[in-house]
């Protein structure tokens, strides 16, 4: 029982009855005295993914970016470039600190195909792998991620910057298998950043592939396209390949060698 003196008299107490609101984090409830009530979640950390996201097994993982130098495109460990003028080091901000880290690469004027990527990396016998990178919209509308053995395998997909979408499904050629690819919104009050990706086997023998980004005249076509260029240019960091997973994993900047979490 509880007195209340504003009738002075006295009646059973009324529990909280809670109004919550989904906020993101620990879920808030405010009962009708303007009481805050928290429930704590239990937070699990970045490596780790239930089954039903990604079809990765429940439990703790490692993640690892196997391209090297993610931040610097002008190294020459990028050793695929045609088509491509020149390479300004340190042009825009990287959405995920805010520091001006991301590359632009400048197209030419050429007949040709126009493309930057990296001649080999070391896969895994029948591996699936992932390739993705980070890019900023409102320069070059439609850029093409690929996965190649600079031969007759090979699979790609196209994205539109515009319009924030997946122009071309991945689809690929020769001995090319198990394909998928996507692209991801990444807000930021300093522009508009997506995050896009290509999955799938080149040929379930080859033990290294290409991989790299081309620039396009339109949301369709073939592997590299070849085109008389523009001078088109494209902000561009935060490249990454992983192996024998479908999903890319979260954001590993490297430099001189492979970096794991």
């Amino acid at each position: 029982m509880a007195y209340d003196p504003r009738t002075h008299t006295t009646a059973k107490q009324e529990g909280p009855r809670l109004t919550n609101y989904p906020f993101a984090g620990n879920p808030v409830s405010i009962d009708q005295f303007a009481r805050v009530h928290t429930r704590t979640m239990r937070i699990l950390p970045d490596s780790y993914y239930p089954l039903s996201v990604g079809g990765y097994a429940p439990g703790p993982r490692t993640f690892t970016n196997y391209g090297f130098y993610s931040e610097d495109k002008s190294n020459a460990y990028w050793d695929v470039s045609t088509g491509i003028t020149s390479v300004i080091a340190n042009t825009s901000r990287n959405p995920y600190d805010g520091l001006s880290t991301m590359d632009t690469i400048v197209s030419n004027s050429s007949s040709s195909g126009h493309y930057h990527g990296r001649s080999a990396v070391t896969i895994g016998s029948g591996q699936t792998n992932c390739y993705s990178e980070i890019v900023k919209g409102g320069s070059s509308q439609y850029v093409q991620l690929f996965q190649s053995d600079l031969g007759s395998n090979y699979f790609f997909a196209n994205f539109d910057l515009t319009a924030g979408t997946v122009s071309q499904a991945c689809s690929g050629a020769g001995a090319a298998s198990t394909f998928d690819s996507g692209i991801t919104l990444i807000p930021t009050y300093f522009g508009t950043y997506y995050r896009i990706w290509i999955s799938g086997k080149v040929n379930a023998s080859l033990t290294s592939v290409a991989f790299g980004v081309a620039f396009l005249q339109s949301g369709t076509g073939v592997i590299a396209p070849v085109y008389t260029g523009t001078g088109a240019t494209l902000p561009i960091g935060m490249s990454q390949f992983e192996r024998n997973v479908a999903v890319p994993g979260p954001v590993i900047a490297t430099t001189s060698a492979a970096v794991s979490i």
